[in-house]
């Protein structure tokens, strides 16, 4: 008897298995789905319904064929199989597979928002979408490295499961760290910057209302270890951290809806056009003014940009080309980005975030332009990577005045019921009284400008003549140091006027805005001092326009 060996193919082969296996998976998660659907009615989600019966139908049939009789069960998941990674057919549903794997795996509340009812949420999904490319954008800058942290961090992996912690209206960060550059960095989803943080700290916050910008990098230096935030409420102790701040617009297509047409026979237009919009709630000239304002209400902002999924290199009608990113005005700006442009948005934003990180010493750099400007918040100490005696972009003033600096402020004594009564019947002009000085910082939309020096000095003198009647400044002989200075609303100055027994209300007061210098008496002047008013209204960085407003004088000798 002659024993014979016959090869026989089999098709129970792990790729196979894992084919079976597949097939499986996805017709148990339709299941699941038609049965969680048709518990709630079946009337919401019904297009997602009818799909899931769709595909349970198709795999019922494929299930029918005796192919699969002949497949045994997944004992092992063929993670290297080069059949399922690489033939035809085979790498698709593995490619499927591995899709689905993670999405169940994944928790992630804010989905709701997007898909909830009978159709997606295009624009919430677009501002998801921006926050992973951000995400994705600084990770790719040379030596970043990622910091997970315990609060807020919007990715967080547990117990074989993904949890997404980004959804409207709540806040979520990453953080990140750039050794080469000493860098730290805060990415922010809905970070909220409010009146109360700019009432109690002299570092961040809103002097106004409350903004939530859709996005908001944080940049600090690296030296911050400790702390919360990866140490960035250290560096706002210390006035280092600057903001950037991205708001996404769904609706805007191209450049010329953020900024029109540039020429003078449109401005018309446009102001109808903003009357319309304002009514209609669209998004156009409108959210580049936005823009404006977090620069000018948020304190630390260095710059507040719009994306938009518009086409990069698209023309308006005039054939004026723009490019995927324009800086409008320093500080504000737009960019084209959207998931079809072939990354070439991307690349754009990508090249702004780095250049901003890594030109610190270049002169006119944004990050100078940063520090320049931080350096004009109140009592905020310079920025560290600075050189103090380089604070300004640019040349310095060579004409350095000589003497004491003194701010020379107005304190209004023309009726009893004035300021100035009030200190003489309190007996706040002796050596050692406290009173406080306060001048117009916002009215209306108007924001007072003033000279810089202003809260950078120690020493306070006033006046209380008519200067339009005399063309001179008559100095008191009251000399004052200046111990602090704030920015207030209204109505909480009058409440400080009041308890300081200055009794006033609202109606005297038609700013809605001040700043306040706390002053402290030290002494006097042996005699009363005249300066003319060209001498110091006249002088770089004063406010001639306004003549009561406090200015800037230099003094040899205040005794």
């Amino acid at each position: 008897m002659i024993s014979v060996t016959q090869k026989q193919d089999s098709i129970d082969t792990p790729a196979n298995r894992f084919v079976k296996y597949a097939l499986e998976k996805f017709d148990s998660v339709c299941l699941e789905l038609m049965n969680s659907l048709d518990a709630a009615g079946g009337v919401k989600q019904a297009e997602c319904l009818s799909e899931a019966k769709a595909i349970h139908n198709m795999l019922d049939e494929i299930f029918n064929d005796g192919f699969f009789d002949k497949i045994g069960k997944l004992d092992i998941m063929p993670q290297n199989n080069q059949v399922l990674q690489k033939r035809e057919g085979y790498s698709q549903i593995f490619s499927a597979y591995s899709m689905i794997d993670l999405a169940l795996r994944l928790n992630w509340s804010g989905h709701d928002d997007v898909y909830e009812g009978e159709s997606k949420n295009v624009a919430l999904l677009y501002e998801y979408w921006l926050f992973f490319e951000l995400y994705k954008i600084i990770d790719s800058i040379d030596g970043c490295k990622k910091v997970y942290l315990k609060d807020d961090d919007f990715l967080t992996v547990s117990d074989g499961g993904i949890t997404i912690l980004l959804q409207e209206g709540k806040k979520s960060r990453q953080s990140f760290v750039i050794e080469r550059l000493h860098t730290k960095i805060n990415l922010y989803y809905n970070r909220t910057f409010s009146r109360k943080e700019f009432k109690t700290t002299l570092y961040e916050g809103s002097y106004s209302r409350p903004f939530r910008p859709d996005y908001t990098i944080a940049i600090f230096p690296d030296s911050y270890v400790k702390g919360c935030n990866n140490g960035e409420n250290g560096a706002i102790q210390n006035g280092e951290v600057s903001y950037i701040h991205f708001d996404a617009k769904y609706r805007v297509t191209d450049l010329t809806s953020l900024v029109g047409k540039r020429t003078d026979e449109y401005e018309e237009i446009e102001f109808a056009e903003d009357k319309t919009d304002a009514v209609m709630n669209t998004y156009k000239r409108g959210d580049l003014l936005k823009m404006h304002t977090y620069n000018d209400a948020i304190r630390r902002t260095i710059g507040s940009y719009i994306l938009y999924p518009g086409k990069g290199d698209s023309e308006d009608t005039r054939g004026v080309s723009y490019k995927l990113y324009d800086e409008i005005l320093p500080g504000v700006g737009a960019f084209a980005i959207r998931p079809s442009i072939d990354e070439a948005g991307e690349n754009e934003l990508r090249n702004f975030i780095t250049e901003l990180l890594e030109s610190k010493g270049a002169l006119y750099s944004r990050l100078n332009r940063m520090k320049q400007y931080t350096e004009m918040v109140l009592r905020e100490p310079s920025v560290s990577l600075l050189n103090t005696a380089d604070y300004q972009i640019g040349k310095k003033d060579e004409n350095v005045q000589k003497g004491i600096r003194c701010v020379l402020g107005y304190i209004r004594a023309l009726k009893e019921d004035d300021y100035y009564y009030s200190l003489v019947e309190n007996n706040l002009l002796f050596t050692g009284a406290e009173f406080l000085f306060y001048f117009y910082a916002i009215k209306d939309s108007y924001v007072y400008s003033h000279h810089p020096d202003i809260f950078k000095t120690k020493r306070f003198c006033f006046y209380k003549n008519s200067i339009m009647d005399t063309k001179k400044y008559i100095l008191e002989q009251t000399i004052c140091e200046i111990e602090s200075n704030e920015l207030i609303s209204k109505k909480e100055l009058v409440e400080r006027l009041n308890m300081q027994g200055y009794k006033t209300n609202e109606r005297n007061h038609h700013a809605d805005f001040y700043y306040i210098l706390k002053v402290k008496v030290i002494g006097n002047m042996c005699d009363l001092k005249e300066i003319g008013v060209d001498e110091i209204s006249l002088q770089n960085g004063n406010d001639a326009y306004s003549p009561h407003s406090p200015k800037i004088f230099y003094m040899e000798d205040l005794s």
